[in-house]
């Protein structure tokens, strides 16, 4: 297995066009919840002009303009282009810090649509901002923020190959959480042993473990492993 000590939050977006102010109403709806779950994930910042990053506000049209700073040259001529967000709670430093969290955006395309966050790279993460309380609110912000196709969240360092086969490459991968809208719930039967929840909206949100996911314990391996399994019917492309 990998080493890799940072952690993960995908949430593949369903295949539309949404234009930037489509997309950035949708971001201000991310980061008004964020600013209210926890301190860690409250203040975001972006580059929008000059050499320093910004403080974001939950402000659509601040928020269109961080995206057209990210976006090129084309995609400012076409808003229907494929375009990036980014943005870190690390607004001064230079350097990885455990505490930071980043959110990666690709939007404006069929297919390739996501938010991603991640923790610091090459760094152990916060212990609190990896804890199963708070990944699980980030988890959930996000999905009603954007409403995917399917999301999850999962230590880098769990390995890939170890949950799905070399060779059978799948879309889902529920690592240490996975949330199910309700058309794919209806379709699985979780495991016995995976912490579940269905939302008022009809998802299904399970979990290999309520500790911060460690993939050297063989417990929460095999959570995962059974979760993964259970996705099977509807992990296809």
């Amino acid at each position: 297995m990998s080493h890799s000590p940072w952690f993960n939050i995908s949430a593949s977006l369903k295949d539309n066009r949404e234009s930037i102010p489509e997309v950035a109403m949708r971001l201000a709806t991310l980061l008004d919840t964020l600013g209210q779950i926890d301190p860690l994930v409250s203040q975001w910042f972006s580059m929008m002009d000059g050499d320093r990053p910004t403080p974001l506000k939950p402000d659509p049209r601040m928020l269109e303009k961080s995206i057209l700073y990210w976006a090129d040259e084309k995609i400012k001529e076409d808003p229907n282009e494929v375009y990036t967000f980014c943005a870190t709670t690390n607004g001064y430093e230079n350097v990885w810090r455990p505490e930071d969290l980043n959110i990666v955006l690709t939007a404006g395309a069929l297919g390739s649509n996501g938010v991603w966050f991640h923790t610091a790279l090459t760094l152990a993460p916060n212990p609190h901002l990896v804890s199963y309380s708070l990944f699980k609110k980030i988890l959930f912000a996000t999905a009603d923020a954007f409403d995917p196709k399917y999301s999850s969240a999962y230590p880098t360092a769990l390995d890939r190959d170890v949950m799905i086969p070399e060779g059978k490459k799948l879309p889902i991968f529920a690592g240490w959480m996975v949330l199910l809208p309700r058309d794919l719930a209806r379709q699985i039967t979780p495991p016995p042993q995976a912490i579940q929840q269905t939302r008022e909206d009809g998802s299904l949100f399970m979990a290999a473990t309520d500790e911060t996911f460690d993939a050297s314990n063989p417990a929460h391996v095999a959570g995962s492993k059974a979760i993964q399994d259970a996705i099977a019917p509807v992990n296809k492309w």
